[in-house]
């Protein structure tokens, strides 16, 4: 039964992100393409018979912010997306654009490709991000980078909580869960179950360097980690 669900639910959200792909190269503006990814997750989890469910949206601020999350499955980028308000823009490994339809999907959702695997050009692409950041866009980040077969959190990586310190921007911690019951990488199959992110209350800014950058950094994973038990 497993395996058939499983064949299932990858068949749905094939089929749908081939049929939102299309629909995203035709539809105009930044922030409709993006209702319009939020609106064809939500469909494909109801399809596949998952609940999904949001809490503490009140928490995120007007301004600009820095939005982290712990990362287990393929499918947090847009759960997460689906989440938060359409302002979000979410930094990906330039990897991902090459990716057939996924990568295009989420081209025309604005994402912005990183280069993390060559330090000169990723220390460019963190700058461009600080630049950004001053100027009011809001980031969502999975600072533990890569997905995990191991249950659990992993180790923050610091690239966030630098951006935040320098930008002088408030983080804001989520928790995500029930995706890597869904597609987590070293399942035998997806298994069906409620997907839920809840939104912690915000960090407050701080501003500065490679200190604060840790600080924020330390913090946020310790939010995260008593949110998560």
């Amino acid at each position: 039964m497993r395996k058939l669900y499983g064949a299932y639910a990858a068949f749905t959200f094939v089929l749908l992100a081939v049929v939102t792909t299309a629909l995203l190269c035709i539809t105009p503006g930044l922030r409709n393409r993006r209702l319009l990814g939020r609106a064809a997750l939500r469909v494909a989890l109801f399809c596949i018979g998952v609940r999904f469910t949001v809490s503490g949206i009140e928490h995120v601020p007007a301004g600009p912010c820095m939005a982290v999350c712990n990362h287990a499955s393929l499918l947090d980028g847009l759960i997460l997306t689906t989440a938060l308000p359409t302002r979000f823009t979410f930094p990906v490994h330039m990897g991902a654009r090459k990716m057939p339809v996924f990568g295009l999907l989420i081209r025309r959702m604005g994402v912005t490709f990183v280069r993390n695997e060559v330090p000169h050009l990723a220390a460019v692409d963190v700058r461009s991000l600080i630049r950004r950041a001053r100027a009011g866009e809001s980031f969502a980040i999975f600072p533990e980078g890569n997905i995990g077969e191991a249950h659990g959190l992993r180790e923050f990586k610091d690239g966030a909580g630098f951006i935040a310190a320098q930008a002088g921007m408030p983080v804001l911690p989520c928790v995500l869960s029930g995706s890597r019951a869904l597609f987590g990488r070293g399942n035998a199959g997806p298994r069906r179950g409620p997907i839920h992110v809840e939104i912690l209350p915000v960090i407050a800014a701080q501003t500065g360097g490679r200190r604060v950058a840790t600080e924020i950094t330390v913090a946020a994973r310790s939010i995260i980690q008593k949110a998560s038990k």
